[in-house]
């Protein structure tokens, strides 16, 4: 990959559905070629997906994390564990991790009583090999776009999951919504098309689901084995510092080039911190780094690297229950 590919990946993690003509503009390089590129690394596997981030708390969702510790476990466990989640239409997101936590679970339900229905099911079949578990609740999400792509480019940070679950979508929201987040490059026509629907709805209903932020970004899936990243995660305790430190120790953040996620939360600790770092040592320093940037803020964290993110699920998931 040259500066050319770099600064096409920088682009399309803003928003991978901006028509290739705006950003080849963007780059100052003829669409045919930068849509050659574009092909070249969704074919290569650079790209995984291009896909739309949809806000839960906007279809009327909350988000729940399971953390686990496991005992007994090996990989064929692990992978009926994996096959039984692919299975649970309320299960948004899962990943295996090396350090603190063996395996994280994201569910989106509607309240605390079927989130405690479906983690029961889980438990029920896995208990055996769970040792300890926590759970939490999120607050507040930011998204952040990959920095590292371009460095000396700004960085876009986009808040979602504010305030209390509330349904802004209907069924052919849904339909549509479904479709963009396994591709949400796929063409108006070619979508309305496939949902019997007319394309000037189509694109009325999309224009209207991002007003809303029940779509807050269209995101890209990226390999990060072949950028020579590694997918770190770490859960913050904090001290007792009022919201202004804490405010600025977010902002460090969001323009530290690795940082890609933020995450408010109830549970044992008070933030999560996501990042692709060259390698987990890098991870942790930053980490430290933030700990003596900001000693009234970080009290302490723990790290995890993830080594296993399956990406079969959707947060949409729950609208296609099985019958």
């Amino acid at each position: 990959m040259d500066a050319v590919d770099l600064e096409l990946l920088y682009h399309l993690d803003i928003d991978s559905r901006k028509p290739i003509k705006r950003i080849a503009a963007r780059i100052g390089e003829h669409s045919e070629k930068i849509n050659y590129r574009l092909n070249r690394l969704i074919r290569e596997g650079v790209i995984k997906r291009c896909y739309a981030e949809v806000n839960p708390w906007k279809v009327g969702y909350s988000s729940f994390k399971v953390y686990l510790q496991f005992q007994s476990v090996d990989k064929q466990k692990i992978d009926e564990m994996f096959a039984y989640l692919c299975n649970e239409c309320n299960v948004s997101w899962a990943v295996s991790c090396l350090g603190r936590w063996d395996m994280i679970i994201e569910v989106l339900a509607k309240d605390r009583h079927e989130f405690y229905a479906i983690y029961s099911r889980f438990h029920k079949r896995f208990s055996e090999r769970i040792l300890c578990k926590e759970i939490g609740v999120t607050l507040e999400m930011t998204f952040l776009n990959k920095k590292w792509l371009c460095p000396e480019r700004p960085a876009v940070s986009i808040s979602a999951m504010t305030g209390t679950p509330e349904r802004l979508t209907d069924e052919k929201d849904l339909a549509i919504l479904r479709r963009l987040t396994k591709n949400c490059r796929e063409p108006v026509k070619s979508m309305a098309a496939g949902l019997g629907l007319p394309p000037t709805t189509v694109s009325q209903r999309i224009r209207n689901m991002s007003k809303k932020s029940v779509i807050p970004a269209f995101r890209t899936d990226l390999d990060l084995d072949k950028f020579g990243r590694v997918y770190c995660k770490s859960f913050v305790y904090l001290s007792g510092a009022g919201e202004d430190e804490i405010a600025k120790m977010l902002e460090h953040c969001i323009h530290h080039p690795d940082v890609t996620f933020l995450t408010r939360c109830i549970a044992a600790w008070d933030f999560e911190i996501e990042a692709h770092s060259p390698s987990f040592s890098d991870f942790t320093a930053m980490m430290n780094d933030l700990r003596d940037r900001f000693p009234r803020v970080v009290r302490n964290f723990e790290a995890v690297v993830i080594s296993r993110e399956t990406s079969m699920f959707s947060v949409l998931r729950f609208s296609e229950r099985r019958t």
